[in-house]
């Protein structure tokens, strides 16, 4: 786990500035672009983290529901196309999806221990509607980076524990599912 702990919290060149919560709550549309708003949450860490939000179903955001595989595509792509300038190591794509993979890894880990005791203990307030909604949140990221991780075999230790986490957790809350998607990525 040591190389796990070295990407998250030294990842070198990896390490920039992000938003730390770029969702779509914090984009304006001028008419010809998306403008990035709200950087009450900027910092340094993970280059990837702010893109791999999209894969995870906004795991920040309070609001979020899912971006269909192929859109979240596109936008990796896009910004490993962008980003090869400063990071050449991602013209490599399985090196770019390891990096994925570990920034996947990252926002797991964060909302396991972050929402641990409000989502999952039996202290919750039954009466707060919000919780069920949290949980799907938290279920979608474990989800989504145990399919990421899966087919790679980076990772594995996480995904099998977050795979049995998943389980676990479908077991207690029967009606448990992932968030839905964005209405405007449903087919009509």
């Amino acid at each position: 786990m040591t190389d796990l702990d070295d990407a998250i919290h030294n990842p070198g060149p990896l390490h920039t500035v992000i938003h730390a919560d770029a969702g779509p709550q914090n984009f304006l549309w001028n008419g010809d672009k998306a403008l990035l708003v709200d950087y009450e949450f900027a910092t340094v860490g993970h280059c990837l983290l702010d893109v791999v939000s999209a894969r995870l179903g906004f795991p920040h955001s309070s609001n979020a529901q899912l971006v269909p595989h192929n859109a979240v595509e596109a936008l990796e792509d896009a910004y490993r196309e962008v980003a090869m300038s400063a990071f050449p190591e991602f013209e490599d794509h399985a090196t770019f999806l390891q990096h994925v993979i570990d920034a996947c890894a990252q926002w797991a880990l964060i909302r396991w221990a972050g929402l641990w005791q409000r989502l999952f203990s039996d202290l919750e307030d039954a009466s707060d509607e919000t919780i069920p909604k949290m949980r799907s949140q938290a279920f979608t990221v474990f989800r989504r980076f145990t399919t990421t991780a899966k087919g790679t075999g980076h990772r594995l230790p996480i995904t099998t524990t977050t795979e049995d986490f998943n389980r676990a957790l479908q077991h207690r809350f029967s009606d448990l599912s992932e968030t839905p998607p964005y209405p405007a990525f449903e087919s009509s």
